[in-house]
């Protein structure tokens, strides 16, 4: 299973840091598909979303991450 395979079964128990770290850690590999750029920029922006990060009790360091961070993948994705 790679950090892609990780990543989506980590989102399916809601465990959305985890979730992240392993999205970003195949990214950082630089042999991500482009679906693992969309995904965690969904996932960070959706971490924004108040009811969503306060329901799954995401961390304030995540989330200042998370508001950053998906514009940078969106432009990545681009690339």
């Amino acid at each position: 299973m790679d950090h892609f395979d990780r990543a989506l079964e980590l989102e399916k128990q809601d465990k959305i840091e985890e979730a992240a770290r392993e999205y970003e850690h195949g990214i950082s590999e630089g042999n991500a598909k482009l679906e693992a750029y969309l995904n965690l920029a969904f996932l960070y922006w959706q971490s924004t979303e108040y009811g969503f990060n306060v329901s799954l009790g995401l961390s304030k360091d995540f989330i200042d991450l998370a508001a950053t961070r998906y514009t940078e993948l969106l432009t990545d994705a681009k690339g």
